[in-house]
């Protein structure tokens, strides 16, 4: 079978804060900016950019998920990081061979990491 699609070109997370959500995700994750506009800017994570879109109405009072999992081959160090820069977290679990946990990011946007 040869699939009309052949990746994910960029992930879109609404922020309500440009500025304040750029500086969350350096500290968190140490990732650059591989281009930027007015409203919205595009970090380097692998082949697929996270693109953080400032926007007046954030949206993730609806959602009791994860969006996202970052992928991380340690994950008790980026856990640390979480625990320090965010109130909203769980603790790490693990199930049928994968560790994960889920946070929000600064604008209430719920996210994981994962490893296996």
């Amino acid at each position: 079978m040869n699939p009309l699609v052949k990746k994910i070109d960029t992930v879109f997370i609404q922020v309500d804060n440009l500025e304040n959500s750029l500086n969350w995700y350096e500290k968190i994750f140490n990732l650059e900016i591989d281009f930027r506009e007015d409203y919205y800017l595009a970090l380097k994570v692998g082949e697929t950019p996270l693109t953080l879109i400032e926007t007046e109405n954030v949206t993730t009072n609806k959602l009791d998920h994860a969006i996202l999992y970052f992928y991380s081959k340690n994950i008790e160090d980026i856990f640390d990081i979480i625990k320090k820069n965010t109130e909203h977290y769980t603790e790490i679990k693990f199930e049928d061979g994968v560790s994960f946990f889920e946070f929000k990011d600064n604008s209430g946007n719920p996210l994981g990491i994962c490893s296996y």
